[in-house]
């Protein structure tokens, strides 16, 4: 069967949502999903569904950690969006909105296509990553780049 890569990113906000501390970040979100989502490779992204009930999901970590969950054709089509021009602007601001986390808050993992990842699957997917490193079941970028 096919695999694709499931991407799991999260990160500790400095300030509500509507606070303008995070305005620059709030600002970028639409037109950095629109981006992904126009992106060759892309195949998924977690929405957060509380405007939708039928679809809420809620997520198993704190409140002030945001979560960003997306499914990508291959490393590749991944890594052209993340370190694109559009993502990488918004990657240097980073640490005007976002606090500094001592434990992995990223991973990688390849899922069967047309598999949805869920955020229990990816909390435990990054619960291990941040316990055990690097293995064939998970991963970060630096072992990706790694492979060439």
């Amino acid at each position: 069967m096919t695999k694709h890569i499931a991407e799991l990113n999260i990160a500790r906000v400095r300030a509500d949502m509507d606070s303008p501390i995070m305005r620059g970040f709030v600002e970028g979100i639409e037109p950095v999903n629109a981006k992904a989502e126009a992106s060759d490779g892309f195949i998924w992204r977690y929405i957060d569904g509380t405007a939708d009930d039928a679809n809420y999901e809620p997520t198993p970590w704190d409140d002030d950690i945001i979560v960003n969950l997306s499914v990508w054709r291959d490393f590749e089509s991944l890594k052209g969006f993340i370190y694109g021009e559009l993502h990488a602007y918004y990657m240097k601001g980073r640490r005007e909105w976002f606090h500094k986390m001592d434990t992995p808050h990223t991973c990688l993992w390849w899922v069967d296509a047309g598999h949805v990842p869920s955020l229990e699957e990816a909390k435990a997917k990054l619960d291990q990553y941040t316990a055990e490193g690097a293995s064939a079941d998970v991963f970060g970028f630096a072992e990706m780049n790694r492979r060439g």
